[in-house]
Order: C-alpha cells, then sequence, then structure tokens
C-alpha cells in the first residue's frame, strides 16, 4: 500500500474493505426443498411381532426412502437449472 495506485485500483481496494465480511441479504430465492425421510419407530413393532413382518417393514420403508431421495435430487437437479438459467 506504499507504492502509488491509480484510481481504479485505489477504488477496488475501498470496495473490499467496505464490504469484506459483508453477506448478501438473500442468497437464493426459493427454499431449499425439505429432507423426506421415514423412520421405522419401534412402537411401530408389535410385541411379539414375526421377524419376517418386522423385515418386510424394514424393506417396505428403505425402498420408500430411495425413492424419497431419487424424488428429491430430481427436485434438487430442476432447482439448480433454474437458477443457472436466471443467470
Amino acid at each position: 500500500m506504499d507504492k502509488p495506485m491509480s484510481p481504479q485500483e485505489r477504488l477496488a481496494v475501498e470496495v473490499q474493505i467496505s464490504e469484506f465480511g459483508q453477506t448478501p441479504l438473500t442468497l437464493l430465492s426459493e427454499m431449499h426443498p425439505t429432507k423426506k425421510t421415514r423412520i421405522l419407530r419401534i412402537s411401530d413393532s408389535r410385541p411379539g411381532e414375526d421377524k419376517a413382518v418386522l423385515a418386510s417393514k424394514v424393506k417396505m420403508l428403505s425402498e420408500e426412502n430411495d425413492r424419497l431421495r431419487d424424488e428429491a435430487e430430481h427436485e434438487r437437479y430442476r432447482f439448480n437449472r433454474k437458477l443457472t438459467e436466471k443467470e
């Protein structure tokens, strides 16, 4: 900073100093999609329930969670694509 600067360089440095640490008021114009998953709770199983029945519930929820994850990834892709199209 000891050497002389052009007016453009000086303005650039002043702007950097004045905006240091600032964050934009709005980063995104839309909210992020919510995370969608289901959890098998202990209360969902009944005392003495057959292990095969419980295993089928776990498999069903696992498949549903996979489907929800795929839908969320697709929503995220469309959301990001919308953002890049606006730019």
